[in-house]
């Protein structure tokens, strides 16, 4: 196992946040006893020493109710703020030669078009949209980005 780090995001429906981290450091923590999940407005963010896709197995495998989606975080950064943490995301993302057939942005913050129309702009500067790739969904909490692919 590695150090810890954001593996996961996970969308809930309103109001059962609390249930449903206690049932996810229920279902990794056997495997995992320095799981931490932490409540982000809507979302729960799942750190975790595991690698994303066996997190994300294991909790499939978990039966949680109230769990909307589970998405697996590629990258993660953080900066002094929203644009900064997208601009290092993106520059990221082309130095290990991702490409994206479409990228939409998630905030939790408010600002969202704003900052998706510039992490659009900042992604075809880097040459990072195109018609072949994945596609791609930034999430924005506070000043942390992370990149999760479908």
């Amino acid at each position: 196992m590695s150090e810890r780090r954001l593996a996961l995001i996970v969308s809930v429906k309103p109001g059962s946040e609390r249930r449903v981290a206690r049932d996810l450091m229920d279902a990794l923590y056997s495997y995992d006893q320095e799981v931490h999940v932490e409540p982000l407005r809507g979302v729960l963010a799942i750190y975790s020493r595991l690698e994303p896709n066996d997190a994300e197995r294991k909790l499939r495998n978990y039966p949680i109710r109230g769990m909307l989606a589970i998405r697996r975080v590629v990258i993660e950064s953080g900066a002094e703020d929203p644009r900064s943490s997208i601009e290092m995301l993106l520059k990221e993302a082309a130095s290990c030669g991702l490409r994206f057939s479409r990228l939409e942005l998630r905030s939790r913050e408010g600002k969202g078009r704003e900052l998706e129309k510039y992490a659009r702009e900042m992604a075809k500067q880097l040459g990072l949209l195109g018609k072949e790739g994945v596609k791609a969904r930034i999430m924005v909490f506070g000043s942390t980005s992370a990149l999760c692919l479908r």
